[in-house]
């Protein structure tokens, strides 16, 4: 950034403050993926770095290949005629922090996980609130696998009214 000119201003820490949800994610779909392998495979001394590689060789390549879709969106600003110096700012910044998130979700979060991810994850932790979540949506997701094309309608209709702000504008 400093070779580029851009300083550390508060649109150029706003790019970046944009970016701290997708950079985790990719480490965060990693995990959540490699307790899937290990329910299925109980990890130990010898198979701990096969499991853990099949687990990220199953999601690494489409996880990189979003982060990298992430910030290329966000580049498309660069080309707009209406941006201005600081909206440069954020998107460097931004680019810079996803192409980071990018190479550290396929190298760094690999062997992370292959040292501190033990035994087997705790599952099925059910609350009060997990239990009230899920007795909403189960009716919800019956009756719209019941009446998909209904759904669908609803959805269209209610995206439809979604652009009447627009109009009035």
């Amino acid at each position: 950034m400093h070779w580029q000119g851009i300083n550390a201003n508060i649109m150029s820490l706003g790019g970046i403050a944009i970016a701290i949800g997708a950079m985790v994610d990719g480490a965060i779909v990693m995990i959540e993926n490699v307790h899937k392998h290990i329910e299925r495979t109980p990890l130990t001394d010898k198979n701990r770095w096969q499991v853990i590689g099949k687990a990220v060789e199953e999601v690494g390549t489409p996880l990189f290949f979003l982060i990298t879709d992430h910030y290329l969106k966000f580049c498309a600003s660069i080309c707009s005629r209406r941006a201005r110096r600081k909206m440069f700012a954020i998107t460097f910044t931004k680019t810079y922090a996803m192409a980071a998130a990018a190479g550290l979700a396929i190298t760094l979060v690999l062997v992370l996980m292959g040292y501190f991810v033990r035994g087997v994850p705790y599952l099925n932790i059910k609350t009060q609130l997990t239990e009230a979540m899920i007795a909403l949506y189960r009716p919800l997701l019956n009756l719209s696998l019941k009446f998909p094309k209904t759904m669908i309608i609803a959805a269209g209709l209610l995206n439809g009214f979604s652009l009447y702000p627009l109009t009035a504008w």
